[in-house]
């Protein structure tokens, strides 16, 4: 799962975890923690969850996210990134609804992956169009 290029390291905390039923998706790399899981997977009812018990890199959650993302099914943009967040949802027609929000304080841009119509101006975006998204 992990990219042996990521920057893996630990810092501030770190949990000794040992799973009864769940399954281990990252351990430690250290001599007397090795044995331990770092993050763990595990089934619930007709779902699943992930705990991690430590605080990893960014590259760490980055990689985590989109190994359970892609495991679950779920459609992602890897070229998003906070500030910018993606969502979906269904209309009453049953026309899917993509929402694009810029959690920053300054304007940002998205290039279109999709052709779609902007609800609050009603105009045409075309796929790969530069978009900008206002703070």
């Amino acid at each position: 799962m992990f990219n042996q290029d990521i920057d893996k390291k630990i810092s501030d905390w770190m949990e000794l975890l040992i799973p009864d039923t769940a399954d281990v998706i990252a351990t430690y790399e250290h001599k007397h923690w090795g044995k331990y899981a770092a993050i763990t997977e595990n089934n619930y009812g007709s779902g699943s969850s992930v705990y991690i018990g430590c605080l990893p890199s960014k590259e760490v959650i980055n990689t985590l996210l989109r190994y359970y993302t892609d495991k679950i099914g779920i459609i992602r943009d890897d070229s998003l990134q906070f500030p910018i967040i993606y969502k979906e949802a269904v209309n009453d027609e049953n026309h899917k609804i993509r929402f694009y929000f810029n959690y920053s304080d300054n304007d940002e841009y998205i290039t279109s992956p999709y052709n779609m119509v902007d609800l609050l101006t009603e105009g045409n975006i075309k796929c790969g169009d530069k978009t900008k998204l206002s703070s």
